[in-house]
């Protein structure tokens, strides 16, 4: 039996404030010298792709609701399935540049689910 949609929305928002903690004020440099820090947060973004993927397996009416939803799945599981491509640079890239965003749309979808 599937999770209600909120509960994967709320991992996801709690998934990617996790990330922008850890990152926080670190500089590219700073962040690829943490060994801790880059296991944290690429396993905290295999955790909104993943509530993502299972959402939208679950909630067919949920895409197209969240931009790049596939995108985000797809770096999910290049995350967990070729490790070994995954390079510090657009990890950095893509949390300084796009996950506030997907966090403002997934507030946003939270805002207009029934209580």
């Amino acid at each position: 039996m599937p999770r209600d949609l909120k509960a994967y929305l709320q991992d996801i928002l709690g998934a990617g404030e996790s990330i922008l903690e850890f990152i926080g004020t670190k500089s590219l440099d700073e962040y690829q010298k943490t060994d801790q820090t880059k296991a944290a947060v690429e396993r905290k973004y295999s955790i909104i792709g993943e509530a993502i993927n299972q959402a939208l397996s679950h909630y067919p009416e949920l895409a197209g609701k969240i931009n790049m939803d596939r995108d985000i799945v797809d770096f999910r599981n290049r995350i967990i399935h070729e490790y070994f491509t995954v390079n510090d640079v657009l990890i950095y890239s893509i949390t300084k540049r796009d996950l506030p965003e997907l966090l403002a749309e997934i507030r946003e979808l939270l805002l207009e689910m029934p209580s």
